[in-house]
Parts: structure tokens; sequence; C-alpha cells
């Protein structure tokens, strides 16, 4: 039988190496990563947005009642400010009397989107006069907006904008893209 007299482990040279170049991938590949997260959270709010607007219409024509796509940060009921912070998320529900408000009974929720930790800006903007959009959009029972609820959102991060805007027909379509905060 063959007893070990001598058992080595890790020795310190080599312990510091290991720690060393877990220490430089770990510095290299951390910021990296936060690209990534910002470059992936860039497409998913233009494209969800596009999508809810297109849920919207379409659940508005085929239920033939309202349909209101509003800002939530409770994925439950619509943001009440004057100016609602769109980048937390938004909710789009039935709504029968068109007051940009969930009503518990009659209204019904329909889809719901929500960031945690949302490294953008969603500002909606007027462009025609009286102009109500800030507070959410109305699709009447034909899919067509309500008067007044015709704009754009514009999309910010640290790097890159894009315009959505909402047309009088009730599409919604990246009208501009690009570096920094883009044109007013």
């Amino acid at each position: 039988m063959k007893t070990l007299r001598h058992l080595r482990g890790v020795s310190l040279i080599e312990l510091l190496t290991t720690v060393s170049a877990l220490a430089i991938t770990l510095t290299l590949g951390v910021p990296s990563f936060t690209n990534l997260q910002t470059t992936i959270q860039r497409g998913q709010a233009s494209s969800e947005l596009v999508t809810s607007f297109a849920v919207a219409r379409s659940e508005a024509a085929r239920r033939a009642v309202p349909v209101t796509i509003c800002a939530s940060s409770d994925r439950r009921t619509c943001a009440t400010s004057q100016t609602p912070d769109w980048r937390d998320g938004w909710i789009v529900f039935t709504d029968a009397d068109m007051d940009k408000l969930v009503d518990s009974g009659t209204d019904i929720l329909i889809h719901t989107v929500h960031f945690d930790r949302s490294a953008f800006l969603l500002t909606p903007e007027c462009i025609s006069p009286g102009c109500k959009i800030a507070q959410g959009v109305s699709f009447q029972n034909s899919g067509y907006p309500d008067e007044g609820d015709i704009g754009r959102f514009r999309y910010t991060d640290d790097r890159e904008y894009q315009l959505l805007t909402l047309s009088y027909v009730g599409r919604i379509e990246i009208t501009g893209s690009g570096s920094g905060f883009g044109p007013s």
C-alpha cells in the first residue's frame, strides 16, 4: 500500500493568476453585456409599442367596442398624471365610455407590456392641434383612432432615437431613427 507523503494544493501564484484572469474577463464583459441589454431593449420597446397599437386597433374592430392603450406602471390601471411615464409600460383594454380609464365591471384588459429596468424614454408628442395622446390613444369600434389621438412617440436612449408616428387611419410606423435625440 502506497502512502502519499506530500499533498499539494494550489500555489499562491496560481491562485493570483486565476483571480487576475477572472477580473480582466469581468471588466471587459460587463460593459459589453450592459450595451447588449440596451440594444435588445431598444428593439423590444419600439416593437412592443407597434404590436400593442396593432392589437388595440384590430380588437376595436373585431369586438366592435372602443379600445384604449394608455401608460401604466402597475399593469392594471392607466397613469393619471398629465405627463404619464410610458417607459414603465402600458395596457390595452376595452373602453366602453372612452374615458381612457379602466372601469371595473365594464372594461376588459386585453394586453399588457411592462419594463422592469427601462434604460430609455418614451415620450408622446402631438403633431396636430387638440392632441391628447399623452393620456392614451382610443380606437373607435371602426378601428380608427379617436379624433385628437393622432401623434407620435419618441423613443430615446443613451445613443439613438426612433420616431413612431400614429396615422389618421390607426397605423403606427417608424418614421425616423438615428443617433442622438433626433429632430424636434
